[in-house]
C-alpha cells in the first residue's frame, strides 16, 4: 500500500512475517560494504543506519535514519495485531 505523503505500509502483518531490509545499505557508504541497520529504542543518536519502531494502537511505525542526521529518512506503517520486534525484521 502506498498513499501520497504517508510512506509505505503493510496492512496485514501477521505472526511469523518478517520485513526484509537487508538489501538496503544502511549507511549509504558503498566503500565499507553492505552495512545493516541497527534496531534501537528512544531518539535517533546521530549514527547512520538507525531504525526505531513506535507503536500507536494497531499501527506500528518503523522509522529509519539512514544518514545519521537524527531525522527520519523513510518510514513504513505496519498494521498488525501483535507487537513488531527485532525478530520481525531482517536487518
Amino acid at each position: 500500500m502506498r498513499q501520497r505523503g504517508v510512506g509505505d505500509g503493510i496492512l496485514d502483518f501477521a505472526t511469523g512475517d518478517r520485513i526484509d531490509l537487508s538489501a538496503i545499505d544502511a549507511d549509504g557508504n558503498s566503500g565499507n560494504g553492505d552495512t545493516g541497520f541497527s534496531f534501537g529504542t528512544g531518539a535517533f543518536t546521530g549514527t547512520a543506519g538507525e531504525l526505531r519502531v513506535v507503536t500507536a494502537g494497531a499501527i506500528q511505525l518503523v522509522y529509519v535514519d539512514a544518514n545519521g542526521d537524527k531525522a527520519m529518512d523513510f518510514a513504513i506503517n505496519v498494521i498488525s495485531d501483535h507487537a513488531l520486534t527485532a525478530s520481525g525484521l531482517v536487518l
